[in-house]
């Protein structure tokens, strides 16, 4: 009766983890189409798929991790000293 028990088990979490990561593929597909790549150092270089920066030979990173990061924002754009 055990064996049973385990067996369904075993079965039901094949299922679960088959089923999530199809459903995860597509959404990256068609996320991944309409992702434009930038690079953090030099923004004007723009890719439509991730590589490196031929300027800098930085990795390049999607444009929306680039809106979001909030860790060193410009409100003042009349400084140049960057030693904060």
């Amino acid at each position: 009766m055990m064996k049973k028990i385990a067996l369904i088990l075993m079965i039901l979490g094949v299922m679960v983890v088959t089923a999530c990561s199809n459903n995860t593929k597509s959404n990256d597909a068609a996320a991944d189409k309409n992702t434009v790549y930038t690079c953090p150092m030099d923004p004007e270089v723009i890719a439509n798929e991730p590589g490196t920066c031929p300027k800098c030979k930085m990795d390049l990173v999607a444009q929306a991790d680039v809106e979001t990061d909030t860790t060193h924002m410009h409100t003042d754009t009349t400084h140049h000293n960057h030693n904060h």
